[in-house]
């Protein structure tokens, strides 16, 4: 039979015996309690005697401690040193290893046939762009061709019958100009005795009449002696007149015609005359409009040229251009890239960008308060998001001097860049960093102190 044990639980009202210092804090709480037991005790023990000098000797002892660590403190915190500052960044691609694609016409993006960061060759396909725009554009160029071409072959018809009227009255100018020219000849050698043919042909005539006129004279003066004498008879005198009357008719007749062909020549000369000046006057009028409807043709060349090179330009922008390439060889770094899909874009609006992400570049965002330990070539270390990538060191390449006011955050920040060779390939653009920088001054150490304790307060913990 197993026997049960029984405990006694503490009295929590017993009185267990007491130190000095647990009878000093029974006093502070209890203050009657303490009456009580200097009732009970009146005269003082030993240990009662030497308390206060035990307390007096702790004190002494307390403060020559702290006043060490205060001056040890004090001595430690105007230590000097290199601080760091710590904040956020940014990779961007370098903006001189960056090419910008912009759209060649305005159109549509059909098709987009890259994604962002694939890296790219040059002069691979980007995206597919079709503009109706465009082709209402090469009907209206090919329109405005087409009446130009009606209009310089109607121009250029003008100038062939221009030509055509040229040559002929030329022709009619040239063979009046000759005729002249024989005519005023022949009237001058006429004038100079010399006459032409017909006119000679006349003056012989004449002569001979006049010649036959004379033999018959004399024949009929020895006539009429014969007859006289009886030897011929009368009726061969009167033949002998009728046929002087008959040369002397015939000698008028001759002079009549001489007169009139003299009279013919000058008449002819005249009216030729007349006829070369009126066929100057025409001359000059179908030359003018020959030479008016060649300029004219000739003008409307260079407006066919351009005309033509317009359609040729868009038709070479409709088969090469709708098709956006890579300038270079680069990454795409062009974020949300497939949100241009459907897009409509204008002549020249930014479409992606191609970058050689070999080299980044680090913006850095350095707070106003710190700007003062950031200098151009001071060291900086970097430390990715992504596990597993490593850390790398650079220096700063540039600070700008303006500061940025962020009026979401209620802070002021300064810009400062790094050049950053991408890891063959690990680091990306657009990606976040923590960035340390190591400062080329010195500052006390309890200065550090406050700084570190203020990055805390925003910024993760960097290795």
């Amino acid at each position: 039979m197993n026997k049960i044990r029984h405990f006694q639980v503490p009295d929590p009202a017993r009185t267990l015996p007491e130190t000095e210092e647990e009878t000093q804090v029974s006093n502070r709480v209890s203050p009657n309690s303490s009456l009580k037991k200097k009732k009970k005790s009146s005269t003082p023990t030993i240990l009662e005697k030497s308390a206060p000098i035990e307390k007096k000797k702790k004190s002494h002892l307390g403060f020559w401690i702290a006043g060490s660590i205060l001056v040890t403190v004090g001595l430690v915190s105007q230590i000097r040193v290199h601080p760091s500052i710590r904040a956020e960044a940014w990779l961007e691609p370098n903006p001189e290893a960056r090419e910008m694609v912009h759209a060649k016409i305005p159109g549509i993006v059909t098709e987009v046939l890259v994604q962002s960061n694939e890296p790219v060759r040059a002069d691979r396909a980007l995206a597919i762009v079709e503009s109706e725009q465009l082709e209402e554009e090469i009907g209206n160029w090919t329109l405005r061709l087409q009446e130009s071409l009606v209009a310089t072959e109607s121009s250029r018809q003008q100038m062939f019958s221009s030509q055509a009227r040229l040559n002929q009255i030329q022709q009619q100018y040239n063979f009046a100009r000759d005729r002249a020219a024989q005519l005023q000849g022949e009237i001058a050698r006429m004038e100079s005795g010399a006459p032409p043919p017909h006119i000679q042909g006349y003056q012989t005539q004449i002569q001979n009449l006049q010649a036959t006129e004379a033999s018959l004279s004399k024949s009929l003066d020895r006539f009429r002696g014969l007859v006289e004498e009886g030897a011929i008879a009368e009726e061969q005198v009167e033949e002998v007149k009728r046929r002087k009357l008959a040369i002397a008719a015939q000698i008028g007749q001759n002079r009549s015609a001489l007169e009139t062909a003299k009279r013919q020549l000058q008449d002819e000369l005249k009216a030729k005359t007349d006829e070369l000046n009126r066929l100057q006057t025409s001359l000059s009028v179908a030359r003018q409009e020959y030479n008016s409807a060649q300029v004219l043709v000739r003008s409307r060349q260079p407006i066919e040229t351009q005309i033509q090179q317009e359609i040729e330009k868009r038709a070479y922008q409709k088969q090469e251009h709708y098709i956006l390439r890579a300038p270079i060889d680069g990454t795409v770094v062009t974020p949300d890239i497939f949100s241009l899909k459907g897009k409509f874009l204008q002549a020249g609006e930014l479409v992606m960008e191609i970058a050689d992400t070999s080299q980044l570049v680090a913006a850095i965002e350095v707070r106003q308060e710190d700007r003062d330990l950031v200098k151009a070539g001071s060291e900086v270390k970097f430390k990715p998001l992504e596990p597993g990538l490593p850390s790398f060191t650079t220096t700063i390449k540039e600070i700008v001097t303006v500061l940025e006011r962020n009026e979401q955050l209620q802070k002021s920040t300064l810009q400062v860049t790094a050049l950053i060779d991408s890891t063959e390939g690990k680091l990306q653009p657009n990606a976040k960093v923590y960035a340390k920088i190591k400062s080329p001054h010195k500052i006390p150490l309890y200065e550090q102190a406050r700084r570190e304790m203020l990055n805390l307060l925003k910024f993760r913990k960097y290795s």
